[in-house]
C-alpha cells in the first residue's frame, strides 16, 4: 500500500519517513543495520533523509539511497541505460563558462547581460565592476538561470521546442527581449549538452517504461 504524505516542509516529511522506518522495523522484528531504501530527487535530499534517520532513529546505518533519474533510467530498454538527466549544477557550471566568454556576449540578444556583468544599475558603477565583482555576479546570474531553466524542462517543455524550432516572440512583445537572451544561452547550454546520454527528468519519464 502506498502512503502518500504532502509538506512544503522537509523536517515534516523527514519526521514521517523515519517514524514509519520504525514502525516498520517493530513489526517485523528487524535491527537497525536492515536496509532502508529511499528514493531521492538529489544528492542533497539523499543526504539529508539519512541525517534525518539519524536524528529520530538513534542510527542511520544500511541507507540505499537511489536518485529518481537512476531508477528510471534502469527501466529504458539495454541500450539506452546510460542516460544522465541533466540537472541544476550541471547546467550552472555551464553557464558559468558560457558567461565567462567575451564572444558569446558580444552578441547582440546578450547585450543586456553583458551590461549587467560588466556595469552596475547604479549611474555611479557605469565605469563598470572590479574582476571580483563581476565574478560573483556571474555566479549567482548562473545559478538563478540554472533553476530557471531546470524548470523549464519540467514544466514548460513546449517553450523549449519552440525556441530550438526558432520561433521567438514577435519584435514589438514586451517580453521578446527577455526571451532572445534566455533562448540564446539556453540553446548554447544544450549545443555543449547534446551527447546522446544527457536527456530531461521530462524526456526520462517518457521514455521509461514500467518496470
Amino acid at each position: 500500500m502506498i502512503h502518500l504524505h504532502l509538506s512544503n516542509r522537509f523536517e515534516t516529511l523527514a519526521r514521517l519517513l523515519s517514524e514509519r522506518v520504525r514502525a516498520q522495523r517493530d513489526a517485523a522484528g528487524i535491527g537497525a543495520f536492515e536496509p532502508v531504501h529511499v528514493l531521492a530527487p538529489n544528492h542533497g535530499v539523499r543526504l539529508g533523509v539519512q541525517l534525518a534517520l539519524a536524528r529520530h532513529l538513534g542510527i542511520a546505518a544500511n541507507v540505499q539511497s537511489v536518485r529518481v533519474d537512476e531508477v528510471l533510467a534502469s527501466c529504458l530498454p539495454p541500450d539506452e541505460r546510460k542516460a544522465r538527466v541533466v540537472d541544476r549544477a550541471q547546467v550552472q557550471r555551464v553557464l558559468l563558462d558560457l558567461l565567462a566568454q567575451g564572444a558569446l556576449l558580444e552578441e547582440p540578444a546578450l547585450a543586456p547581460i553583458a551590461r549587467y556583468l560588466r556595469h552596475g544599475e547604479a549611474p555611479q558603477d557605469i565605469d563598470g565592476l572590479d574582476a571580483d565583482s563581476i565574478d560573483k555576479r556571474r555566479v549567482q546570474l548562473a545559478g538563478r538561470l540554472a533553476t530557471r531553466f531546470q524548470g523549464y524542462g519540467l514544466s514548460r517543455a513546449d517553450l523549449l521546442e519552440r525556441w530550438r524550432a526558432g520561433t521567438a516572440l514577435a519584435a514589438d512583445h514586451p517580453l521578446s527581449a527577455t526571451e532572445a537572451w534566455q533562448r540564446r544561452l539556453w540553446l548554447a547550454v544544450e549545443e555543449r549538452l547534446a551527447a546522446p546520454a544527457w536527456t530531461s527528468l521530462r524526456d526520462l519519464l517518457a521514455r521509461a517504461r514500467v518496470c
